[in-house]
């Protein structure tokens, strides 16, 4: 494990030393923490935001299935519109 120990002297003389993360041996902590901040965010839940990732909306009426691209609506719930405005025409 010793390629992945880093060591360096600060300016009041004291030597630090830093190694790789556990889990994702990116990367570096102190030598006293068990984990990185990043992976400690991932074991608790928390997720970092995709800008790539188109943002999946739910049906305003049903609040069940993804809505239509362009919509408020699930496919189901536009029909069911669409079967009442026929009806009451």
């Amino acid at each position: 494990m010793s390629e992945y120990l880093l060591s360096f002297t600060d300016d009041a003389g004291l030597k630090m030393i830093y190694t790789r993360c556990a889990r994702c041996e990116i990367n570096f902590i102190s030598a006293d923490e068990d984990l990185c901040k990043v992976c400690k965010g991932e074991m608790a839940g928390s997720r970092f935001e995709d800008d790539d990732e188109p943002e999946e909306l739910l049906c305003l009426y049903c609040e069940k299935r993804q809505v239509v691209y362009g919509e408020e609506m699930c496919a189901s719930c536009l029909q069911k519109r669409e079967k009442a405005a026929q009806t009451l025409s």
